[in-house]
């Protein structure tokens, strides 16, 4: 499935044998409009956040598993889409192919790709907070221990 070329210019950079500094990642993110999070092996929330002081529209798949305070809502505050390893071929496809159409819509809607960014980084910042992590876990070990 080669998608790239319906994006127009579009940049993509994958490797897995280059390495680049925290300061090189965030300059390469503080110059995109979009920055697509794919689930790694597992499904992580320090890469998500990250996205959002770079004011990135965040291209992100529906947690396969319990987050605290991270509310993803399509077409709010982020682009979502399901796990892809859950879909057939066919699947994927198609939700490929609505990614693509979201992202177009937000190329020619620049005011509302900017209220998504926006609204993500109100999310992280105002709940998504290491006091507010701490306290979830500290709640959740009280309550099992009770």
């Amino acid at each position: 499935m080669n998608f790239l070329p319906s994006i127009p210019n579009s940049r993509i950079e994958v490797s897995t044998e280059i390495k680049t500094s925290n300061d090189q990642y965030l300059e390469t993110l503080s110059d995109s409009r979009f920055a697509l999070s794919p689930p790694g092996r597992s499904w992580t929330t320090t890469r998500h956040t990250i996205l959002s002081m770079a004011e990135c529209v965040p291209i992100i798949p529906i947690p396969d598993c319990e987050t605290h305070n991270l509310e993803l809502k399509d077409g709010v505050n982020s682009i979502t889409f399901p796990m892809l390893r859950y879909l057939d071929e066919s699947k994927q496809e198609k939700v490929a192919l609505e990614i693509i159409d979201k992202i177009n819509y937000y190329e020619q809607n620049l005011d509302d790709a900017r209220k998504l960014a926006t609204e993500w980084k109100k999310q992280v910042l105002s709940k998504h907070t290491t006091g507010s992590r701490a306290n979830y876990i500290y709640t959740s070990i009280k309550q099992r221990l009770q």
